[in-house]
């Protein structure tokens, strides 16, 4: 079996909570989980694995040995015996597994059901996850075909559907699942919008624009009823209403969605990444109309929030990887300090205890994408910032530290070919020494192309 890449895989099994616990077992939980994760980033895999075993015997003494909810821990302890190399041990684990789900299937329990499927959705096992609430879906119908339980299985068979990109399928199965609940409820009621999101999602998807737009927009009425206008719902019903308007090219309908719920919240406390998400929306619209400086206004607020001390380090590294796709869109007008930027990533990245996997979002891409939309000389500055911070941390036949050597070079050439010449050699002959010999030559390449002074 294939040994796992440490720390990303594993952190992001601590981050899934086993659901349906009651509020001091879940305390328990999270508090299990954050000593794990800190064995995680210290590497320290043996302190690790017996935490989860700890874990695990505790949960095994509440729910028994069988309950879906042991999953979240024995995946956990997988993991680990298999970076510790125990591979008896974690295909032992891996039976067990197996076994756990098969028996949940077998004795077809539906709250036992509910916590399988959600669990596998949580670890992208969307196969699986559609044979389990395909079983929930068969309970319920046979109880009450007409009842709200059956019409929530059938949401969440439409909604792994649509992870599985069978939009027809999840249009099936949310249109059911709407019928029955507005026979029951009305057509405005609160409880419809699982139903009818996962029905917009699948219109959607299927290019049914017109039955997509009136479902969104009858999402966006019914959450505004629902809650007070900065809540968390209606600001995703009114993104996700954008979104939709951004992806048909209907810039305008999309910042009217957008501007106004964004001034509202601008003075309110909302969660980070709710707040990241609008404005990197809100940039991609002006930048297709080419409001080039309120795109670039945009921009740097969302990585002002992406890099903000105070926000949660996961929503922390969504928010970097969301501003990734928007810096290299903008035209050289001067956005941003190349100065401030580098500083900040440097402040991100040393001294402060941050995991390997946010660590990596702020290596060379950043800058570089940054530093392209800005003048030569800037970008020039920005690349010889980020060779210093990686000499600093990362050994001389880095790869990533040769890529930026390589572009550093690229952007000296034109103004100071003798240190490009210089540049270049030394990262060619690093290649060598790693025995890229390919690469080596394409550095070669380029010093041939320098002109000559």
């Amino acid at each position: 079996m294939k040994k796992l890449k440490i720390s990303a895989a594993l952190l992001c099994a601590c981050m899934l909570l086993p659901l349906h616990a009651s509020a001091q077992s879940e305390k328990k939980l999270a508090e299990w989980n954050r000593e794990i994760s800190q064995h995680i980033e210290k590497r320290d895999f043996k302190t690790g694995l017996k935490a989860a075993e700890q874990a695990l015997q505790s949960e095994e003494r509440r729910l028994g040995e069988n309950h879906p909810l042991l999953l979240h821990f024995l995946r956990l302890q997988y993991q680990f015996q298999q970076e510790l190399g125990e591979q008896e041990q974690a295909e032992a684990i891996a039976r067990r597994i197996t076994a756990i789900k098969e028996r949940v299937i077998a004795q077809e329990d539906p709250e036992q059901l509910r916590i399988l499927g959600q669990y596998l959705v949580r670890v992208g096992h969307f196969g699986e996850a559609a044979t389990t609430y395909h079983t929930l879906a068969k309970v319920e119908r046979a109880r009450d075909d007409k009842g709200p339980a059956y019409a929530d299985a059938l949401t969440l068979l439409a909604n792994v559907d649509l992870k599985q990109r069978e939009y027809a399928r999840a249009k099936d199965s949310a249109g059911r699942a709407l019928r029955l609940r507005a026979e029951r409820q009305g057509a405005e009621h609160h409880d419809l919008l699982p139903a009818m999101r996962a029905l917009a999602d699948a219109h959607d998807r299927l290019g049914e624009s017109k039955e997509a737009e009136t479902l969104f927009k009858r999402i966006v009425k019914i959450e505004e009823q629902s809650h007070p206008p900065t809540h968390k719902s209606v600001v995703a019903a009114h993104q996700r209403l954008a979104e939709f308007y951004y992806k048909r090219h209907r810039y305008d309908e999309g910042l009217d969605q957008l501007l106004p719920i964004i001034r509202r919240i601008e003075t309110r406390t909302l969660k980070h990444e709710s707040m990241h998400g609008l404005l990197v929306l809100l940039a991609q619209l002006q930048l297709n109309k080419k409001n080039y400086p309120q795109a670039a206004a945009a921009v740097w607020q969302a990585f002002s929030l992406a890099v903000n001390p105070n926000a949660e380090e996961q929503a922390r590294m969504v928010a970097f990887k969301q501003w990734l796709t928007l810096t290299h869109m903008l035209p050289p007008h001067g956005t941003t300090s190349i100065d401030g930027l580098a500083k900040a990533l440097y402040d991100l990245e040393t001294g402060r205890g941050q995991r390997p996997a946010l660590t990596y979002l702020l290596r060379l891409e950043g800058v570089r994408r940054l530093a392209a939309a800005s003048a030569r000389s800037e970008h020039r500055a920005a690349l010889q910032k980020l060779l210093e911070m990686r000499e600093r941390h990362w050994p001389a036949d880095d790869m990533e530290r040769l890529a930026v050597m390589i572009a550093l070079g690229d952007a000296t050439a034109d103004s100071n070919p003798a240190r490009a010449r210089a540049i270049y050699l030394v990262a060619a002959a690093h290649l060598k020494k790693l025995g890229r010999e390919s690469d080596a030559a394409k550095v070669g390449e380029k010093v041939k192309r320098l002109p000559q002074r």
